[in-house]
């Protein structure tokens, strides 16, 4: 019974990490004007002051004023012998704590920094819709790795995951296919608002998905090319693409990865320093990339400019990854919140589930992006068609079937 009551609360934190996220996803679309890269590295930054203010709260406040900090803590202390038993469908923590945050920190360089760099580069080569499709194959793929490295084994709870991923890719396929006439034109870079398109908060990467707002290219086709520059222009648009289905699979390989090594070594300590951990050190890694930026853009001004590129255009100008943007106050505030719905709380919850039902269970979750994007954008007044509300059902059904299997049914 406590088995089924824990698993059921990790589908719960599960199925509540992609909605907060949406949340924040959607407040970032409104009010970042600078270029992605640079959120990645503000939402680090920010996250991890909130992570180290509900560390100082756990540990020191917290036992001051006797409320229990260790119902959050995962099965056991860290390992310090090889004699202490491990639940079998969960590798043994590394013995010494210096040992589970180099893990944590090398999950982090996989996940967020790597990861999440692939990510962006993907939109940019793309377009959102073909990368929406090729991360549907994540779920999958972290099956895969909970299987060879965690153990975690097949069972018939697997049907309404199943279920759950082929109506959500259904709707992701749908929506694609609805966007054809309009699709983006060849050289585009990530075109549309995050905000206005739910197919860009399909992936809770560690409860971190970045908002972003493109632009076309500003390079207009030359009237009247000649055979020979079209044929070039081909050949460059197809080696744009190659590159881009690189990053895109890069990073479903990657960010699975991460979260395996994230549940091989984190399970001695509590969520929020699980997160504030990784995202510390991602964000001290990208801190000193853009102060190197900015020192040779200081030094050579000429020398990064070219190989930027112009993912994103204002009508101010088009930002540089080490460049921070102009913003008021309440678009400040309005984004720390953002931070705190996302990569604080999301992250939290997205960590927390980690740890009670199986890395497959989690990505599947993490999928429902769309789902709630479809149901908030319902109160909000827009309008979803009908193949969309079907999928979304079959999709719910398929949660269903998941979590009573796991819990009642077992």
């Amino acid at each position: 019974m406590a088995d089924q009551f824990e698993a059921a609360l990790g589908f719960a934190a599960a199925g509540t990490a992609p909605l907060v996220g949406v949340l924040g996803f959607t407040i970032w679309g409104k009010h970042w004007t600078g270029h992605p890269y640079m959120l990645n590295c503000f939402k680090g930054c920010v996250a991890t002051i909130f992570f180290t203010l509900f560390f100082i709260v756990s540990s020191v406040i917290a036992p001051l004023a006797g409320w229990d900090a260790s119902l959050d803590r995962f099965h056991h202390p860290v390992n310090l012998s090889s004699e202490v038993s491990q639940p079998a469908s969960v590798l043994p923590a590394s013995g010494t704590m210096t040992e589970v945050i180099l893990w944590l920190l090398f999950s982090s360089l996989l996940g967020i920094v790597i990861g999440d760099t692939c990510w962006l580069k993907a939109q940019q080569l793309l377009g959102t819709s073909s990368v929406v499709l090729i991360d549907a194959f994540k779920p999958w793929f972290s099956a895969f790795c909970g299987w060879v490295f965690l153990h975690e084994k097949p069972t018939w709870d697997w049907l309404g995951a199943v279920l759950t991923w082929l109506a959500v890719t259904s709707v992701e396929c749908y929506k694609a296919a609805a966007k054809e006439p309009a699709a983006e034109p060849e050289g585009t870079e990530m075109t549309g608002s995050f905000a206005a398109s739910s197919a860009r908060q399909r992936a809770l990467r560690n409860g971190d998905e970045l908002a972003l707002n493109g632009s076309a290219d500003s390079s207009a086709h030359t009237p009247g090319g000649r055979g020979r520059e079209k044929f070039e222009a081909k050949l460059s648009t197809y080696e744009r693409k190659g590159w881009g289905y690189v990053y895109a699979f890069s990073n479903v390989l990657l960010d699975s990865l991460g979260l395996v090594f994230t549940k091989q070594h984190g399970r001695a300590l509590h969520p929020w320093e699980i997160a504030g951990v990784r995202f510390g050190g991602a964000s001290v890694l990208m801190l000193l990339s853009v102060g190197g930026a900015r020192l040779v853009a200081h030094l050579r001004p000429g020398a990064i400019a070219p190989a930027c590129g112009t993912p994103i255009a204002r009508a101010g100008g088009a930002p540089h990854f080490y460049q921070w943007p102009v913003l008021d106050r309440r678009a400040i505030r309005w984004l720390v919140f953002a931070v705190f719905l996302t990569t604080f709380s999301a992250s939290l919850l997205s960590n927390f589930a980690l740890f009670k039902i199986d890395l497959f269970f989690v990505s599947i979750f993490g999928s429902l992006s769309p789902i709630w994007a479809m149901v908030i954008g319902r109160c909000r007044g827009e309008r979803a068609t009908c193949p969309e509300w079907i999928g979304a059902f079959f999709a719910v059904l398929g949660v269903v079937i998941l979590i009573l299997g796991s819990t009642i049914w077992s």
